[in-house]
Parts: structure tokens; C-alpha cells; sequence
């Protein structure tokens, strides 16, 4: 995703420079000569390497969303069985579908 150089804020991951950093520290600065621009005190994510570095709002930087993976959210149904977001097959997340004719028992 892909971020303006003054959107960049603390606890972020980007990559500059073939490498990935995370912002922890943002400071916004105008000088009275010339344009704003961020200036961000970057850690290289492998060796805890520093680096201060400036940026216009005009330059985009790729942030890095670590970690993306898919979450499996669960919820409760009318019949009081955990239910899948999404699917309409109430009981147990990993319970095999019902079989036809099978009578349903009660969690009472």
C-alpha cells in the first residue's frame, strides 16, 4: 500500500531502499525556506540498524502490512451454536455437515 512521505506515522513498516524500516520516531518540520517535510527516525526491521531520513508529502513509500493472514471470526447463531461468519451451516466450526434425515439434539 502505498503511503505519502507526511502519512508515515510511529510503528509503521515501509520499505526504502530495498529494505524494510519501522517509523519510530515522526517529527513534522517547515522551515521558513522551502517546502514541509517529515522527518522520520527509521530501525532496519533485521539488524536494528538507524536511520533519519526526510520526506515531502510529494514522495509515496510502499508500507508493509507484516504478518497478513486471514482471521476466522466465529460467532453465535440463534440456535446457540458457534456459527461461521459467512456460511449459513450452524454447529461447530469443524463439525461435518449433518447428515439427511439425522434428528438434531439439544444443548440444553
Amino acid at each position: 500500500m502505498k503511503l505519502n512521505g507526511n502519512a508515515i506515522k510511529p510503528g509503521n513498516v515501509i520499505e526504502h531502499n530495498s529494505r524494510l524500516w519501522t517509523a519510530v520516531k515522526v517529527a513534522h518540520v517547515k522551515p521558513g525556506k522551502g517546502g514541509a517535510f517529515a522527518q522520520i527516525e527509521l530501525r532496519d526491521i533485521r539488524d536494528g540498524t538507524k536511520l533519519n531520513e526526510r520526506f515531502r508529502s510529494s514522495e509515496t513509500v510502499e508500507r508493509v502490512m507484516p504478518g497478513n493472514r486471514q482471521l476466522l471470526l466465529v460467532t453465535r447463531g440463534p440456535e446457540r451454536w458457534p456459527r461461521r461468519v459467512g456460511s449459513d451451516r450452524p454447529g461447530p466450526p469443524d463439525a461435518p455437515p449433518a447428515a439427511p434425515g439425522a434428528r438434531e439434539q439439544s444443548c440444553h
